[in-house]
């Protein structure tokens, strides 16, 4: 919607809403207010947060698309918030671990050169997945004793508009890629999940339960959402 603010943003009114709220993700502004709201009460709204949002407009506007890897030694790699900077050697067979900072991926000297980089790519994101099948089954063991509930499963895979999902049978599923986040987002996915085990919606109820446990869950969610064009391998 163009405007006299010095931004464009999009209106959207929901029935199940009772308060308006303010969501920017990169260049996009939504404000989600409950259908009762006229444009007037809309327009005092987004003028008294319009300095707010222009401020964070001009941050996310100083971020830089992702660089698409190339899968060379010395290019960065991240694992739970940490760095890694990638080292190629040959091996007897097609590797990957991680030892002084290094993400060591190792390649039988049979590989062509021309597959080369396919190899080292398909060897990375098999690291990843399995990393990330351990760290989310060890984590969701620690919230889920912590909240007392019990998932039936839990297991990754590739999401492009998730990180995680519930289903109503208890299988818990996570965006593999969710273990390039810090720590700190980890467990709020995690956390988000599991309280979908006690209530099956996105309900006031429900994210009263997520902040009993992760007060601070909104900055989370908030990162998650500015930095997920970011999280790939």
């Amino acid at each position: 919607m163009t405007n006299d603010f010095g931004f464009s943003y999009e209106i959207i009114k929901s029935n199940k809403r009772k308060t308006a709220s303010i969501e920017i993700i990169g260049d996009s502004v939504r404000v989600i207010v409950p259908e009762r709201y006229t444009e007037s009460h809309i327009n005092n709204i987004i003028l008294k947060k319009a300095q707010w949002i222009k401020g964070k407009l001009k941050v996310t506007s100083t971020l830089k698309p992702p660089k698409p890897k190339e899968y060379v030694n010395g290019e960065s790699f991240t694992l739970l918030g940490k760095n890694y900077r990638l080292k190629l050697t040959s091996g007897a067979r097609r590797n990957a671990i991680i030892s002084d900072g290094y993400l060591i991926v190792s390649l039988p000297n049979s590989n062509k050169t021309r597959d080369k980089t396919k190899i080292i790519k398909k060897t990375i994101e098999e690291w990843y997945k399995a990393q990330a099948l351990k760290t989310l089954k060890t984590k969701t063991n620690r919230f889920q004793n912590l909240i007392g509930v019990k998932a039936n499963s839990v297991s990754v895979r590739s999401y492009k508009l998730r990180w995680g999902s519930c289903c109503t049978s208890g299988d818990i599923t996570y965006n593999w890629r969710l273990v390039i986040a810090p720590h700190k987002i980890v467990d709020y996915v995690i956390l988000h999940e599991l309280c979908h085990l006690i209530v099956p919606n996105h309900s006031k109820e429900f994210w009263r339960k997520v902040r009993s446990y992760m007060p601070d869950f909104n900055e989370r969610k908030l990162w998650l959402k500015s930095n997920s064009d970011y999280l790939v391998v």
